[in-house]
């Protein structure tokens, strides 16, 4: 799991522990799930995020926020707007690049 995931995690944690005290677990999840989409528009968990929340709709009998809910994930989907978490290769630092340079690892 990468640091950005990590931090979504603990954040997403953390917006679970804000939701109201009378909250069910599945009210809890749905709630930190549209959390997620909302503060966190730009990233990977949006998509599960979507997924928890439709899952919990259903379960809660909220079919409104559900389709609702599908609805978004199915356009962004087809639009292919969902951030990946693809990581870019490291570019090699200064001190990478005169090392390989000198050939200094080698005998």
């Amino acid at each position: 799991m990468s640091l950005r995931n990590s931090l979504l995690a603990l954040a997403a944690l953390a917006l679970l522990a804000a939701a109201p005290a009378s909250a069910t677990p599945i009210g809890a999840a749905a709630f930190g799930a549209s959390q997620v989409v909302e503060k966190f528009q730009r990233t990977p968990a949006v998509r599960d995020a979507l997924l928890v929340m439709i899952e919990a709709y259903d379960k809660l009998g909220m079919q409104d926020l559900a389709n609702d809910s599908r609805r978004v994930l199915a356009l962004n989907d087809a639009k292919g707007t969902f951030a990946t978490d693809a990581t870019l290769p490291a570019e090699k630092t200064w001190g990478k690049q005169i090392w390989d340079y000198m050939e200094l690892d080698q005998n």
